[in-house]
């Protein structure tokens, strides 16, 4: 009786495993459509030339069309609330700062958290840098912190919760400056005009200060995330190199990179598709090409779980950061 009864087991099995496999090979393939894929600015920005950089491999890996759509506010927050609330069946994603969809989140006035979302893959790292105008007199970045210990200085920041701003603070804590004054800008195309008319010492630049370097107008002090674009570049310090104790929470916050979420709860094997399709595209050569020239990494290590991980600490950072100079969301 008991070989009997094993038999009929092992039938069962067999025929659980058969018709499993029977369920696996009919059901339909992914995707079938095609993929929108929207932006939180208007066309021709920094994100959107990442995009246009790599969309045709990514198109052609996943083997449908991926459709640019542009829904610009807030910042960037309108696009991601639209995301957060979509269909989690990966036909819709975003092309995002993930420091946009973490922090910045924490300034504004909407329910929704980094935890609304499917951190799908991170690819490329923002350009960070403290820049001066070209004769200033300060040579080195050290040069300026002495300086500024003994007369009233000055730096301008793209916004007043900007990651890099939060991490000049601490610097500027850390050195224990007392007469710096920071002066506030609406973005990082309003900071180049000030810095190189002498009207602000420093200017905290995200990127388009690559071509001033580049054409000797600007130089860069110190740089916290991304490539040196001076001439050379191996008199510029990083970050860590200058400062070796700064926190990799502040750290995780200038080095939050660029990339693909979508919706929370999309299914694993969507999530791997998109990221593998992703990965073929951002190792092609014309997009490290683009990356080459504007001065941007090619990050590899935020994916998935790891990447949510990253964006919590960065994100806890920042909330006790706005905790501790009072920020009040409205």
């Amino acid at each position: 009786m008991g070989a009997v009864k094993r038999l009929v087991i092992g039938v069962l099995v067999m025929l659980i495993v058969s018709s499993s496999v029977v369920f696996a090979a009919g059901s339909d393939p992914w995707p079938t459509k095609p993929i929108e894929l929207y932006i939180g600015w208007p066309p021709g920005g920094n994100v959107d030339l990442v995009v246009r950089a790599y969309l045709s491999t990514f198109s052609k890996e996943l083997g449908v069309p991926v459709v640019v759509n542009y829904k610009p506010g807030a910042g960037g927050v309108v696009c991601a609330e639209y995301i957060a609330r979509a269909k989690p069946d990966g036909y819709t994603i975003q092309e995002v700062s993930y420091s946009i969809i973490s922090m910045q989140l924490l300034t504004v006035n909407t329910p929704i958290t980094y935890n609304d979302f499917t951190f799908i893959m991170g690819h490329t790292g923002q350009n960070f840098a403290v820049v001066v105008r070209q004769d200033a007199p300060w040579k080195t970045f050290k040069e300026w912190v002495e300086y500024a210990r003994k007369k009233p200085a000055t730096y301008g920041v793209p916004g007043v919760y900007t990651s890099q701003s939060v991490v000049m603070d601490w610097i500027i804590k850390r050195e224990g400056l007392k007469e710096v004054s920071v002066v506030p800008y609406q973005g990082g195309n309003e900071l180049i005009a000030p810095v190189m008319g002498g009207h602000i010492d420093l200017a905290l630049v995200a990127g388009n200060h690559v071509p001033l370097c580049e054409g000797g107008k600007l130089r860069t002090l110190l740089q916290f995330s991304g490539e040196v674009p001076d001439p050379d570049p191996a008199k510029v310090p990083f970050l860590t190199q200058a400062y070796p104790d700064c926190p990799d929470s502040l750290r995780a916050m200038v080095e939050i990179p660029v990339g693909l979420t979508g919706p929370k709860g999309m299914p694993a094997p969507i999530v791997q598709k998109l990221a593998q399709s992703l990965r073929k595209a951002v190792n092609e050569e014309g997009y490290k090409n683009f990356l080459k020239q504007s001065k941007r990494p090619l990050v590899t290590n935020w994916e998935g779980a790891d990447a949510m991980k990253r964006a919590k600490m960065a994100t806890d950072a920042y909330a006790a950061y706005l905790k501790q100079v009072g920020f009040v969301k409205k």
